[in-house]
């Protein structure tokens, strides 16, 4: 009878665990796919809505905008006809020194898309200007 329950014991505490565990992990990936299944991929054929737009010609830190998707894109453009500078760097709210992304060119003008990973939050830029007028447009897939 001692070497039955020598055996039963761990045997049944192994079985336990294994069963509990393998419940956690089970749960917890389903939990995963869930969450990234909840949001299309973002592609070609993705539509987009604004979320704000910032425009000027000058050195400017904005108002904070909330993200509720967990990627989302910056439309950016600026134009001049003299020597210029522009940039932004792009803050979680209430970050001052580590930024999310960050566009720089000394060109007369430019404009593209950035496309942004960081999930949901609040976040606001920070925009450097010099000689130039600029468009920012931030923008989340619908």
């Amino acid at each position: 009878m001692k070497k039955l329950a020598i055996w039963v014991v761990p045997a049944l505490a192994l079985f336990l665990s294994g069963f509990i565990f393998g419940k956690i992990i089970h749960e917890t990936s389903v939990v995963t796919t869930t969450v990234w299944m909840t949001e299309p991929p973002i592609g070609p054929q993705t539509s987009w809505r604004e979320i704000a737009r910032f425009s000027g010609s000058f050195t400017a830190t904005t108002e904070p905008f909330l993200i509720t998707t967990r990627a989302w894109r910056i439309r950016w453009s600026y134009g001049t006809s003299q020597y210029s500078y522009f940039s932004f760097f792009v803050y979680r709210l209430g970050e001052t020194q580590v930024y999310v992304e960050m566009v720089s060119s000394t060109a007369q003008r430019g404009d593209s898309v950035t496309y942004i990973y960081q999930g949901q939050g609040h976040f606001y830029l920070r925009i450097l200007a010099a000689n130039v007028h600029y468009t920012i447009i931030i923008e989340a897939p619908n």
